[in-house]
């Protein structure tokens, strides 16, 4: 979900950038795509709040990443918040300052045009699609699969059982007839 809106927020970026439209009705149209999409039922307040939330982290880590010996960071997003946001002046300030006087960090996201990152994004968002897709798939077939093996398996039993109450009542009768 938190790709899904990622990916929006860049789709309808220009838009935001441009500042022809209200952010919160590019944020409406954002909620309901997401909703088209996956039947969520999320407010554009919601969505709107979620990504700014990712923001926030995403400044932290990046505040963290300038400590020595802060160990790596793993998170889900990070590399997917730096294509979007690393090269924006909140993300990669020119300078910053702290007792130790100036810092210059290094640059966060790669010089890459916009058209290409967009069609990189779309060709992984579409594998990772497919690859889910493909995943839902095979799951549902090895669970169709283990479902006939079981029912084959509950048929066998009662069909021996059944046999078994066969053969013990016809046993049965040929005592009961040579009395």
């Amino acid at each position: 979900m938190v790709f899904l809106l990622l990916s929006k927020f860049e789709e309808y970026r220009p838009q935001f950038d441009a500042g022809e439209k209200t952010h919160k009705s590019l944020w409406l149209q954002i909620a309901e795509d997401i909703k088209k999409l996956t039947g969520s039922t999320l407010s554009h307040s919601q969505l709107q709040s979620k990504l700014n939330g990712l923001k926030n982290r995403y400044k932290i880590i990046l505040a963290r990443k300038g400590r020595s010996g802060s160990g790596t960071i793993r998170w889900p997003y990070l590399e997917r918040m730096e294509e979007l946001f690393g090269r924006c002046a909140w993300a990669n300030p020119k300078a910053t300052a702290d007792e130790r006087g100036p810092i210059q960090p290094e640059p966060i996201a790669k010089k890459m045009k916009k058209t290409d990152v967009t069609a990189l994004e779309k060709l992984k968002l579409r594998k990772e699609k497919e690859d889910r897709s493909r995943a839902r798939e095979e799951k549902r077939m090895q669970a169709l699969q283990e479902l006939m093996e079981m029912k084959e398996r509950h048929h066998k039993e009662k069909m021996d059982a059944l046999k078994k109450i066969g053969e013990a009542l016809a046993g049965r009768k040929l005592f009961e007839d040579e009395n």
